[in-house]
């Protein structure tokens, strides 16, 4: 997968770290995909901070500071450099507390850099989801990222929507973490 500066690239969050994020809360989650867009190479270094995740997002200066603070007393992420330009390190999954699965090598969701920065001038979708004030729904968009395979399925796969639980009252949405109210 190719990573490139812009709104035209790509970034990764780990599958096992993202739920455990998507457990802490909506805040916490959206700033999580914020902090790792702009992450580098590694997928694991970045410099935006609390005020990349207000200016990406509808969330107050204060609240984006008690979400990023929620991140470090958790263990999701660590504070390399404060002052002016902070940097922060995302933690790997089997270093978070917590963490079901304790096996080093990242599972990584490919995210399209448009989904915080937004495409043509539109809302980022992080923000409109935030906005419906459901983490659910949010872990679900990304989640999503991770089961599809555009190549081999034209998208989501069909087992996900007609598998054996799907239908009315039905939930065939619980192993990608689909919770709330949101019908399919």
């Amino acid at each position: 997968m190719t990573r490139t500066g812009g709104s035209g690239g790509f970034f990764a969050v780990d599958r096992r770290a993202w739920a455990a994020v998507c457990a802490l809360g909506l805040n916490e989650a959206v700033a999580y995909l914020v902090l790792a867009r702009g992450t580098g190479g590694d997928n694991r270094t970045t410099s935006w901070s609390v005020n990349s995740v207000e200016n990406y997002t509808g969330i107050s200066r204060s609240r984006a500071r008690c979400a990023v603070k929620r991140l470090v007393e958790c263990g999701i992420i660590r504070i390399d450099r404060l002052g002016w330009k902070p940097r922060y390190h995302l933690f790997p999954a089997h270093e978070i507390p917590g963490c079901a699965e304790k096996t080093s090598d990242p599972q990584w969701i490919w995210l399209p850099n448009a989904l915080v920065d937004g495409a043509a001038g539109e809302t980022p979708p992080i923000e409109l989801l935030r906005q419906s004030q459901e983490v659910g729904a949010l872990r679900l968009l990304v989640d999503l990222y991770d089961a599809h395979s555009l190549a081999a399925d034209g998208g989501i796969p069909r087992t996900l929507i007609h598998g054996p639980s799907f239908g009315r009252g039905g939930n065939c949405w619980s192993s990608l973490g689909w919770s709330g109210r949101f019908p399919i």
